[in-house]
């Protein structure tokens, strides 16, 4: 006679089996090697010290109309201790709001001598202008609260930094070759100074926000 089948244990077989893959999914993401994250600060971003106290923030800079009208939208978070350096040819009026901005922000107004004029919380998808009650030509962006809970006020001065590092050059088109380097500058003799011909090279073989 033969044996009696045992359906049920090939069916919990199935299910450890299916259990033990998930979980072995969910831990191979949580490690960092599932797809890469969103609304995160970009790598080419460049980043600044600014000083206010004894405290310090690595600031994003935004200089120029697009990085401004840009700002912080898309985001899904903002690490403690970062924010966002808008920077202007000059001083003016400045406005923000919170269009596709999720992150709760606090945004101080800053004069060109360093100045904090003004303190402001802004609400995630707010669309309710916040303006500079005087012309600025800074303003930094941080997590909300982060001023209120270092007890810092308008009056208190930032340390801005000296120089904004530059923006990196474009990355060339598909297609398009890389560029090449510029060659080395010579440098130039003295006035006066006594300066030999070069001897001819022989020749060479040839071959183939709104507003803000």
């Amino acid at each position: 006679m033969a044996a009696e089948e045992k359906p049920g244990w090939n069916r919990h077989l199935v299910t450890f089996l299916l259990i033990f893959a998930l979980g072995g999914y969910l831990m191979f993401r949580g490690r960092g090697c599932g797809p890469p994250k969103v609304g995160i600060r970009p790598l080419e971003a460049r980043l600044v010290t600014v000083g206010i106290g004894k405290w310090q923030v690595k600031a994003e800079v935004a200089d120029t109309p697009e990085l401004r009208h840009k700002g912080l939208s898309g985001r899904t978070d903002l690490e403690p201790g970062y924010g966002m350096l808008f920077v202007y040819e000059e001083s003016a009026t400045r406005h923000f709001w919170m269009k596709d901005t999720i992150v709760p922000l606090s945004i101080a107004f800053i004069k060109e001598d360093g100045t904090i004029v003004q303190i402001e919380k802004m609400q995630p998808q707010d669309l309710t202008q916040v303006s500079s009650e005087e012309p600025v030509k800074y303003a930094l962006e941080v997590r909300q609260g982060w001023f209120e809970e270092r007890r810092l006020s308008p009056g208190i001065k930032a340390q801005l930094p000296e120089e904004i590092p530059p923006l990196p050059p474009p990355p060339p088109a598909p297609g398009e070759p890389e560029p090449e380097a510029a060659p080395p500058e010579t440098e130039e003799a003295p006035a006066g100074a006594d300066v030999q011909p070069e001897a001819a090279p022989e020749e060479a073989e040839t071959g183939a926000p709104p507003t803000e």
